[in-house]
């Protein structure tokens, strides 16, 4: 019984693994212009139909926040009650955080 089941976890695993490998594969420009060639998808939301683009046939954006540093010597106002100390200083991506062991 142990060993049926050691051999279908490691079958699913694979299989599984096979398939990420080949999502992560980087796509050329002649697969990503043949995609965009693909006709609209339609959708059924709770709220009607929708109709996506194919994938490829809209130009990508990237918007990425910008550091402002508060000005010196100011604080935020904190409310009544409350205090406010700084917390960490220069850090190279403040949005990121980790969680220590």
């Amino acid at each position: 019984m142990r060993k049926k089941l050691f051999v279908s976890a490691g079958l699913s695993a694979l299989v599984s693994f096979c398939g990420v490998a080949q999502m992560q594969e980087e796509l050329s420009k002649k697969a990503k212009k043949e995609l965009a060639k693909q006709p609209p998808v339609t959708v059924q939301t709770a709220i009607g139909t929708l109709e996506l683009p194919s994938p490829f046939s809209t130009k990508s954006v990237e918007k990425n926040s910008e550091i402002v540093p508060w000005p010196s010597g100011q604080m935020p106002i904190a409310p009544k009650g409350f205090k406010v100390s700084k917390f960490a200083e220069d850090l190279d991506h403040p949005r990121r955080s980790y969680v220590a062991p």
